[in-house]
């Protein structure tokens, strides 16, 4: 498991999809009802990336970037860190609400509103810095960040030093990464994702990938 990022190129194309896949197990009976039995808790995520331009001269060296990443994470073997540009952060998400005991919360993410709510555990948090701040509330008051601590790269447990107040709501804002691998495989429903088309050289020195799938590993 490499926590290596994926690099970020100014080629990719704006036309980024990304879909969150489930595992159902489905019988219908000859009647027509139908069991169904989810095998997932939370979606696998397949991104497809497309670059337009990839430079490969004295001055750019986009093309030996991204094929080079590739060749460093043995295709699929290894897993490693990406940041969607369009989802990388969250602002003022509950994380849960003390009761003068508990020390550990689950760093998550929330989709919808009122009663139509899905709940994500998110892993992988960016550490904080500049660009990524890591922000920490109780009761709406701002923690230092001597206060607690938050295993970042691995489970997202946010450790408070003393147990929060009972009642009191935790909220964080932070940025956090996808963990994902390439897909080197074509897609079917027991492994979601597609493979990687070949790189396209359609002028001297200048290349295009035009798919590019990358699948979240737990």
């Amino acid at each position: 498991m490499s926590n290596s990022v994926f690099p970020a190129l100014p080629g990719l194309k704006w036309n980024q999809q990304k879909t969150p896949v489930f595992s159902t197990m489905i019988q219908r009976s000859t009647s027509g009802r139908e069991a169904r039995a989810a095998y997932y808790q939370y979606p696998i995520y397949v991104f497809d990336l497309s670059y337009e331009l990839l430079r490969d001269d004295t001055v750019h060296n986009e093309l030996k970037n991204l094929l080079g990443f590739y060749l460093q994470m043995y295709g699929a073997f290894d897993s490693f860190l990406f940041v969607d540009s369009s989802d990388s952060n969250i602002a003022n998400q509950p994380i849960g609400t003390g009761n003068n005991a508990g020390k550990n919360f689950q760093m998550v993410r929330t989709y919808g509103a009122n009663s139509a709510t899905f709940v994500e555990p998110m892993l992988n948090i960016q550490a904080n810095g500049n660009n990524t701040p890591l922000n920490v509330y109780i009761a709406g008051n701002l923690q230092s960040a001597n206060n607690y601590t938050v295993n970042l790269l691995n489970s997202g447990i946010l450790t408070f030093n003393t147990a929060p107040a009972n009642g009191a709501n935790i909220t964080a804002s932070f940025y956090f990464y996808y963990r994902v691998r390439f897909a080197e495989y074509a897609p079917t429903l027991d492994q979601p994702g597609g493979g990687a088309e070949s790189f396209n050289q359609f002028m001297k020195n200048l290349w295009e990938l035009r798919s590019l799938s990358l699948v979240t590993v737990r």
